[in-house]
């Protein structure tokens, strides 16, 4: 997810993907969107629920 000042990204750390591949994930994310922070959100639950963090970000409303 990618917004003003932050790409928010899932974390599956907590799953069993190694430390280092989040961190090289990270990385890779910073020098895509410089000047943005990187923020890792496990998402393990709302992927059980019936979708991830994409999916939880597509459909809001139009602000007034």
């Amino acid at each position: 997810l990618i917004a003003n000042g932050v790409v928010i990204v899932p974390s599956y750390v907590h799953d069993g993907t190694p430390q280092p591949v989040e961190d090289r994930v990270g990385q890779i994310m910073r020098e895509a969107f410089p000047g943005r922070s990187v923020l890792f959100v496990r998402c393990t639950p709302m992927n059980w629920h019936g979708g991830g963090l994409h999916c939880a970000t597509l459909s809001e409303p139009k602000s007034d």
